[in-house]
């Protein structure tokens, strides 16, 4: 089996240029959010536009991690791919309500997460491309099935992958930090009362303490 890693040219199909939208002035450190995991990351398949093609992500996690770490899993519409992410709690999750996001999901906002690529192991057929702006990279996976969205990662944030909290299978659970781009916000959606909340990207400080759990 070839090995490559995620940022190879190999892993990912190029489509056309649809923009991120999730805090696309910031660069956050995967040290900033992560400090326990380290950012070893490795891809155990290469990742094409082929159904056939199946991701595999591993990644250590140290020692004392592993005592209190948990597994919570998701996976997309069809269940043909499926993930776990062993993390020590279960992630915050935020809401971007920018035009870019409310296209990628054809609905109000999307919901996400930050996790470290080394917490996230993906199995199933997957599709990969890239998405190149002035900046950056993004490469964006999502199910070969039933093309719904899983993942993606962001060369202006290495080491962190970014998930469709919507696919995670305890995502009523989950607790939503702050919004951004709340300038191009739905006007029936109101936030809850005291809710962290910005017209455009978040300050990377503030995204970074909302998000630690």
């Amino acid at each position: 089996m070839t090995e490559t890693t995620a940022g190879s040219p190999a892993a990912h199909a190029h489509a056309s240029p649809i923009p991120n939208g999730i805090g696309r002035g910031a660069r956050i450190s995967h040290a900033a959010l992560f400090s326990d995991y380290t950012p070893a990351h490795r891809v155990d398949a290469i990742g094409s536009a082929s159904p056939s093609s199946t991701l595999t992500t591993r990644g250590p996690m140290k020692e004392h991690d592993a005592v209190t770490a948990e597994i919570f899993e998701g996976g997309c519409r069809c269940g043909a791919v499926r993930y776990r992410l062993t993390l020590a709690a279960l992630p915050r999750s935020y809401a971007c309500h920018c035009h870019q996001c409310q296209r990628w999901s054809g609905s109000a906002f999307s919901q996400n997460l930050f996790v470290p690529e080394t917490a996230l192991s993906v199995t199933g057929p997957l599709l990969h491309y890239d998405l190149t702006t002035a900046d950056r990279t993004s490469h964006q996976h999502l199910c070969a099935n039933c093309h719904a969205r899983v993942y993606n990662t962001n060369t202006r944030r290495p080491g962190i992958a970014v998930v469709r909290a919507g696919t995670l299978d305890r995502s009523e659970e989950l607790t939503c930090a702050l919004h951004i781009y709340t300038s191009s916000k739905q006007a029936w959606v109101v936030l809850p009362d005291g809710a962290m909340a910005f017209p455009e990207a978040a300050p990377v400080e503030a995204m970074i303490a909302a998000l630690q759990v």
